[in-house]
């Protein structure tokens, strides 16, 4: 009796125990499981190009870092592009230069201090300096000249550097105007002489304005030359508490963000030896004043990989159906977006949207399906953005919608002014938008993102997604 005592305590005890064990090494199962079902990244070699682009100094460490270092090892070409100088991170200058107000002239010297940390970065990385481009436009101020200071006769005031042009003597373009046209032809200019076979940049699905609009630009940019590159590969860096856990952690992947798993990325991973991790970590740390504030978001990508993904363009569904027969379903869902990506989206669920359904009629029509993760009410705003590309002319139709009253915005010389036939309609959880053939015409592509707001407050905003004809 006493025997079959011990050896049932013993048997409890070595249960507990192993639960006990799987309790603290739940979050270590769960990430190397999620690893083991990303696939690798081949990497490019020798006869490639891989043209990388970053919103601000160190982006491109924290993404891609050791995949431009690999890559060059490997023997293939790379260029670094850096959208800004980070100049506009007012928290930053007031710590570096211990001034509670930075006058404009302090924000430009501390872009020049970030150049030089990109550069010693990139070049212990094995990257050569004359293969780092600094383009010069405004830090955090990006997805304004995307959305609302497109043309050049416009163009935007920083609200740090005090300019409407690049202040920066090594800009790409001397005196390049802060405007989204001169964006797009400076990153053109660079994908037409350098002819990548390889992109790198941001997702599209980053929180922060300069990442996700970089992505834009790019994207813009791409479609507009017609050029296909072999491989466009996303990198992430802000998203929430993301990277998980946030906190230095060398033995743990960097797995994508449970909410970004099953919205149209295919997740892959590049894997890091010991020496490429220590490398990484070096490369980090060479950005001094990022570090000195922003230290726990930046050691948290000190892991075993990095992590990429691609987002590809999807075909605009054209099912010869009659206007009246279209309706919302898996043939023509464009975008899919996360639910309750926000605090603020688990209260006002009508704000939240998730998902984005195209699809053309028989007569050409355009129809446009935003689905909510609840009833739609009246006091919501919903947006919709489009650009559309034609063989020889570029479009951009920006609208908005309250309670069914359709209003245009015009946003550039490219804006289309015509509301005449467009018409909405909401039902449940969905707002159906529909655009008149006469409007539309025939686009090869179209690019789109939709958007809700509450009393001028943005709720909720999906990534922008490409639609091929």
């Amino acid at each position: 009796m006493k025997r079959i005592l011990k050896t049932t305590l013993t048997i409890a005890f070595i249960l507990i125990a192993a639960l006990i064990i799987l309790f603290f090494m739940r979050e270590y199962l769960s990430n190397y499981f999620v690893r083991s079902k990303l696939d690798d990244i081949v990497l490019p070699g020798k006869n490639d190009h891989v043209l990388v682009f970053a919103p601000h100094n160190d982006d491109e460490v924290l993404g891609a870092g050791e995949l431009i270092g690999k890559t060059i090892k490997n023997g293939a070409s790379v260029k670094v592009v850096m959208m800004t100088n980070g100049d506009g991170f007012k928290n930053a200058v007031q710590l570096d230069y211990f001034k509670l107000n930075p006058q404009p002239f302090d924000y430009i010297k501390f872009g020049y201090q970030r150049q030089n940390e990109t550069t010693a970065a990139l070049n212990m990385l094995g990257l050569s300096s004359k293969n780092i481009v600094f383009l010069g436009y405004p830090d955090r101020e990006l997805s304004v000249l995307w959305s609302s200071h497109w043309d050049n006769s416009d163009p935007y005031i920083s609200a740090y550097t005090q300019v409407s042009r690049s202040p920066y003597y090594n800009s790409f373009t001397k005196g390049a105007p802060y405007a989204g046209a001169d964006l797009v032809r400076d990153i053109t200019t660079i994908i037409k002489d350098f002819q990548p076979t390889h992109i790198v940049m941001p997702h599209p699905n980053d929180k922060h304005p300069d990442h996700w609009a970089t992505n834009c630009f790019v994207k813009y940019a791409l479609t507009a030359l017609d050029y296909h590159p072999v491989k466009e590969w996303l990198y992430l860096v802000h998203r929430g508490d993301w990277p998980t856990p946030p906190k230095e952690n060398i033995n743990m992947y960097l797995v994508p963000p449970a909410k970004l798993i099953g919205t149209g990325t295919d997740w892959q991973a590049l894997d890091l030896s010991d020496q490429e991790i220590r490398e990484k970590i070096t490369a980090i740390h060479l950005y001094k004043t990022q570090i000195n504030i922003l230290r726990l978001l930046m050691i948290a990508f000190e892991r075993k990989n990095e992590l990429f993904g691609e987002y590809p363009n999807v075909r605009i569904s054209r099912l010869d159906r009659a206007d009246n027969t279209i309706a919302p379903d898996n043939n023509n869902r464009v975008i899919i977006d996360p639910l309750q990506d926000a605090l603020n989206l688990e209260i006002s669920r009508e704000t939240d949207i998730i998902g984005v359904y195209t699809e053309l009629s028989k007569n050409n029509n355009l129809h446009v399906f935003i689905k909510t993760d609840g009833k739609i009410g009246k006091l919501p705003k919903y947006y919709l953005n489009m650009i559309l590309f034609y063989d020889q002319k570029i479009a951009r139709l920006s609208l908005a919608d309250v309670d069914n009253k359709i209003t245009l915005k015009h946003e550039s010389a490219l804006s289309i002014d015509n509301s005449s036939g467009i018409v909405s309609d909401t039902k449940g959880q969905y707002l159906h938008i529909m655009i008149p053939g006469n409007i539309i015409g025939e686009p090869n592509h179209i690019y789109i993102n939709a958007m809700s707001s509450i009393s001028g407050y943005r709720m909720d905003k999906t990534a922008w997604r490409m639609l091929d004809k």
